[in-house]
């Protein structure tokens, strides 16, 4: 993009965007001005030509319960801003939807700065930890309760916070739909901040069986895979790649089921 002019509706132009090497910048247009922040309301991002950028930590609603209904385009590539010291993340928060619906030719793709920016490599080939991943929190329940130790398990007040500042998540609605991820595919993400504070390329926190989790891929992540933190979602045609962790991975009572998974391990 050009101007501000060549950025569709619910995005920001955003200028001098490093490309890692030295003296290498861009202009992007970006969910969030950078650095992130919340989207919220309904937003519909429609296929754009060049990849749009993820800056920091993007909330899609907010913990306190403003919700957003987010679309995006099939095709649609997002690539992170890769900064030192800051994490780039998507959210989706609980009590919102976020409708990722790609198709087999046409996928929606999140990658690193380092992927989008090995010119001349073949796509998918750099290291594993380079952007935050996807995070999507739900209201559906949970076996234990670390906001509120005292809650019962599997009721609303039974909630936890995700790790890598994801979120509050659960609740007492096994039904709960975060909206639909179908033919996506997350490339390098992950990041440990600790042995106990890790965030994985795909993380399911308290996401309930309205939500439709197919045809997904992850790619050379840090940590794990997807790992479900309780929650009751069901998912299909699961892919794994050369992740550094656990490739599939659960805990807190998730009782949902999956079918078709492939897992490669490097």
């Amino acid at each position: 993009p050009i101007t501000a002019s060549n950025c569709p509706a619910g995005t920001t132009f955003v200028t001098g965007v490093q490309l890692l090497a030295p003296c290498n910048q861009t202009n992007f247009c970006s969910l969030t001005p950078r650095g992130g922040g919340t989207i919220t309301g309904t937003r519909n991002i429609p296929l754009t030509a060049d990849p749009i950028l993820i800056s920091g930590t993007v909330f899609i609603g907010d913990a306190a319960g403003t919700a957003a209904n987010v679309t995006f385009a099939a095709g649609q590539r997002f690539v992170t801003q890769s900064v030192s010291g800051i994490v780039d993340l998507l959210v989706v928060a609980r009590g919102s939807l976020l409708n990722a619906a790609g198709t087999a030719a046409s996928p929606i793709v999140f990658t690193s700065m380092q992927d989008f920016n090995d010119d001349g490599m073949p796509n998918g080939s750099t290291g594993t930890g380079e952007w935050g991943g996807l995070a999507i929190n739900g209201r559906a329940p949970l076996n234990e309760c670390t906001v509120n130790p005292a809650a019962l398990a599997g009721t609303d007040a039974c909630r936890q916070n995700g790790e890598g500042g994801s979120g509050v998540f659960g609740g007492a609605d096994a039904n709960d739909s975060s909206g639909v991820f179908r033919y996506v595919r997350i490339q390098h993400a992950g990041f440990p901040f600790t042995p106990t504070n890790e965030l994985n390329s795909v993380a399911l926190q308290g996401v309930g069986r309205g939500t439709t989790f197919e045809f997904v891929q992850v790619h050379r992540g840090a940590d794990d895979g997807f790992e479900w933190f309780g929650g009751t979602v069901n998912a299909n045609h699961l892919v794994v790649t050369g992740a550094n962790d656990d490739s599939l991975d659960w805990t807190d009572g998730w009782s949902g089921a999956v079918q078709f998974a492939v897992v490669v391990q490097q």
